[in-house]
Formats: structure tokens, C-alpha cells, sequence
């Protein structure tokens, strides 16, 4: 029985870790002082960084929302002429890089109100769907006199009448429930004349907020991903696949950071060499002798002067393990100088006249020319 018992604790335990895909780890894996915690460090910080620009990206614009509304209830509880503010987001039209901006949103909204509702198409099938929804949601906090925030997703796919009929609704009843909209529209705020009734329009007061293009928003994520001292790099073959990707296909940022992250996992999941420097600062025989097998490797021996230290660069595997922390050094120190150095080289181009010149041209999206 006792035989019995550590057997069943030694045994590893099953985990899933996507769906028809197992892996079994041991107990004694997820120590936190293992390989992977180093990867693992390094892959929260790199995500962490992604995470700040994106949210930083749609802060201002959306804090811009909320002072409107602030403004305008302020406003309207001493007016006797009511109108509902409304707020149009001009946000593009990728669909997965929109849901973090309404996140964004939502959460600066409740310094506003705690009374935030999101209404998605498929809830707005009919007037009574979506009042009733809204009605499901605020029934059990609602407090009288605090306004209510209704946000409209993808504003061109809801039904024109339930929209003008929900507008219509809450403007009847100005005092006793006071309210806010937030209308998401990809490409025009003009699609509110089709989709409101002339009277609906006339109840409310509108105020177009146009968040940043996705190539700029683009420009700020490779930027931080290149032009900041980070423990990952893509090569050019990937980079450009997936810039690729997103210029031709979806103009999605988060897909483009989805590929980003893929290419950090194949590539620590990869490179067992990797690891075993991060962990233990020095390279098995393996991975010293696929350091000595890539090109760069070359002008690196014919940088030493005698024939004896090129031997020993070549065969003897302590002495370049003594040398790699040093190499480390000196790449972060050269990778800290060029990124100084493409930024003067940008300072420079952005002045230059940007009428037929080739060079300028490559630059030109970054201000939206």
C-alpha cells in the first residue's frame, strides 16, 4: 500500500493546455527556478509592454468621452432644453483591436457612472430586446439621478428603428432617467442620418471623437517592440511576414501581436541553447556548437589577431562560454546605439520636403501623409 501511494504521487499530472493537445509535467517542473520561468519572465514582459502602448494609444481619446458627458449631464440638469449626449467613436474597422478600446472605455466610464451597458448587433434585434436588456442590467443597482451610459457596438450592423426608437424612448424621460450613448462606427459618422430618424436626431447632441489610423498605432507597437532594449528580436523574414499580413489582409493590430507572440514561443520552445544560457549563464556543447555554425560567427574569430586565441575560440568551449557574457554586453550597448541613431536619422527625414523623394516616402505613413 505504501509502494502504491508514492507511486500515484510520483506520477506526473495531466494538464491541457489547448484543445486535443496534452502535455504531462511533473511536479518537480513547475518550480519557479526552472528553465522556463526565465522564458517565461521574459515573454510577461514583452506582453506587458504591448499591452501599455495599445492602452495608451486609446486613454486620451476615450478620457475625451468621458469629460464630454461629464460636461454635458452637468449641463443639461440646469437647462431646461434636454438633449442626449452622444458620443460617435470613429474607431476603423477591425473588430478584434476595437474590443480593447471599448474595454478602455468602460472602465473610465465608471468614474463617470457605475451604470455602463454595452449593447452588441445581435442584441438589438428589436426595441424590446434591448430595453429589456438594458432594464435586466440596472434594475438591481440603479440609482436615481445618475446617468446611464448605453455603448452601441458596431453601430452600422444595429436595425435603424430599434436604434431611433431607443433614442426615442429614454429621451421621454429626461429627469428620471438620464442617459448617455456611445454609437461605434467603423468608417463615417455620416451613417447617423440613415440610421436615426430626423426626430430622433433632433434629441441628441453629438460630438465625433476619431481614434488614432491602425498604422500609426502599428508604427508605436514596432517601435516598442525594436526601438526598446527587450530580450526578443524577430528576424526580418518573420517581421515582414507578418507586417505583410497586415497590410494586405486584416489591418489588425491584435493579429499582428498574435503572430508576434507565436514567434516568441516557437522560438524559446526551439532554441534548448537558450535556455540553458538565460538559467545558467553558460552554453551546453550543443548550443556553443550551433553558435560556431552560424554566419555571424565568422568575422567574429577573424576579429582576434593570433592564431592560437582563433584556435581556442574555435575548440575550446570554457573559454567561450567565458567570453559570451561580455559579447551580451557589448550587443546591448551597439543595440542601444543604433536605436539612437535611427532616431536622429527620423528626426532628420521628417523635416525633409516629401514631395517624389523615395526615401521620405517610407516614412510618410508614420504622420498619416
Amino acid at each position: 500500500m505504501g509502494r502504491e501511494k508514492r507511486r500515484r504521487v510520483e506520477e506526473p499530472s495531466l494538464e491541457s493546455v489547448a484543445q486535443g493537445v496534452f502535455v504531462f509535467r511533473s511536479p518537480k517542473e513547475s518550480n519557479d527556478n526552472d528553465d522556463g520561468s526565465v522564458i517565461r519572465r521574459c515573454f510577461h514582459d514583452v506582453d506587458s509592454r504591448l499591452h501599455d502602448v495599445l492602452s495608451k494609444t486609446h486613454v486620451v481619446k476615450n478620457r475625451s468621452i468621458v469629460d464630454f458627458f461629464r460636461k454635458m449631464t452637468t449641463r443639461n440638469a440646469l437647462s431646461p432644453l434636454r438633449e442626449i449626449p452622444c458620443g460617435v467613436m470613429l474607431t476603423g474597422i477591425s473588430n478584434p483591436d476595437n474590443d480593447l478600446i471599448y474595454t478602455n472605455l468602460k472602465q473610465q466610464l465608471t468614474d463617470l457612472t457605475p451604470h455602463v451597458v454595452s449593447l452588441q448587433p445581435q442584441q438589438c434585434q428589436s426595441p424590446k430586446i434591448a430595453l429589456d436588456i438594458v432594464e435586466g442590467i440596472l434594475k438591481q443597482e440603479y440609482k436615481q439621478n445618475q446617468p446611464i451610459v448605453l455603448v452601441f457596438h458596431d453601430l452600422q450592423n444595429v436595425k435603424a428603428k430599434v436604434l431611433s426608437d431607443v433614442v426615442l424612448s429614454f429621451s421621454e424621460h429626461p429627469k428620471r432617467i438620464p442617459c448617455c450613448f456611445v454609437f461605434g462606427v467603423s468608417s463615417d459618422a455620416s451613417i447617423l442620418s440613415s440610421l436615426l430618424s430626423k426626430r430622433a436626431v433632433c434629441r441628441i447632441d453629438t460630438r465625433v471623437f476619431e481614434y488614432s489610423p491602425k498604422r500609426e498605432i502599428l508604427t508605436e507597437v514596432v517601435s516598442t517592440l525594436f526601438m526598446t532594449q527587450t530580450d526578443f528580436k524577430l528576424s526580418y523574414t518573420p517581421l515582414f511576414r507578418l507586417l505583410d499580413n497586415f497590410q494586405q489582409h486584416n489591418l489588425s493590430i491584435s493579429m499582428f501581436l498574435r503572430g508576434f507572440k507565436l514567434s516568441m514561443l516557437q522560438h524559446y520552445n526551439a532554441k534548448n541553447s537558450f535556455k540553458d544560457f538565460v538559467n545558467k549563464r553558460v552554453m551546453s556543447k550543443e548550443g556553443l556548437d550551433e553558435l560556431r555554425r552560424s554566419d555571424e560567427f565568422r568575422p567574429f574569430v577573424d576579429c582576434f589577431e593570433t592564431k592560437e586565441q582563433k584556435v581556442k575560440v574555435l575548440l575550446d568551449d570554457d573559454y567561450l562560454n567565458s567570453l559570451l557574457p561580455k559579447l551580451i554586453h557589448d550587443l546591448r550597448k551597439h543595440e542601444a546605439l543604433f536605436h539612437c541613431g535611427v532616431k536622429c536619422l527620423y528626426a532628420i527625414i521628417s523635416v525633409i520636403p516629401q514631395d517624389n523623394t523615395p526615401f521620405c516616402k517610407q516614412y510618410a505613413y508614420r504622420e498619416g501623409r
